[in-house]
């Protein structure tokens, strides 16, 4: 008798999918350096409803919403589908595992928001051109160029 390690687990028929629809890139006019660009993707219910928009993790940060917002329980099976796709991405696992990284990804990401609005000063503020914040015209002004 052959085992096959890829075989779900006994389910009981209920998995619940998670649909990862790509971000389109920005095209060059409206980002011309490339440098740091990220794939991101939004993490849809099956039925279409938005879970997290924009995120580089759509099972995790999918899964953490549906454990945390919409109360599903902890030892529903859950995997991912790409929008289009005919077949699941990841091997259906626990909701309450999944979602235990996406968890730990939406604390960083509040502990992050809360320490930039207590210091602004930190916080890197790009501007179109290149990158760098906007001169706040406060500094010395060197004549004949520097010394």
């Amino acid at each position: 008798m052959e085992t096959n390690i890829h075989a779900p687990p006994d389910t009981g028929g209920a998995v619940v999918r998670i649909v990862a629809r790509r971000v389109p890139w920005p095209t060059l006019s409206q980002r011309s350096e490339r440098a740091g660009l990220r794939l991101r993707w939004d993490a849809l219910t099956e039925d279409g409803r938005l879970l997290v928009e924009a995120t580089e993790h759509p099972l995790v940060d999918g899964a953490h919403v549906l454990l945390s917002q919409h109360g599903l329980p902890g030892d529903m099976m859950v995997t991912l589908r790409h929008e289009g796709a005919a077949h699941d991405s990841f091997v259906p696992q626990p909701l309450h595992l999944v979602a235990a990284e996406g968890a730990r990804r939406a604390e960083g990401k509040a502990r992050l928001a809360e320490m930039r609005a207590r210091h602004p000063e930190n916080s890197v503020m790009s501007d179109a051109a290149g990158g760098h914040p906007p001169a706040t015209g406060s500094g010395p002004v060197l004549a004949g160029g520097a010394e």
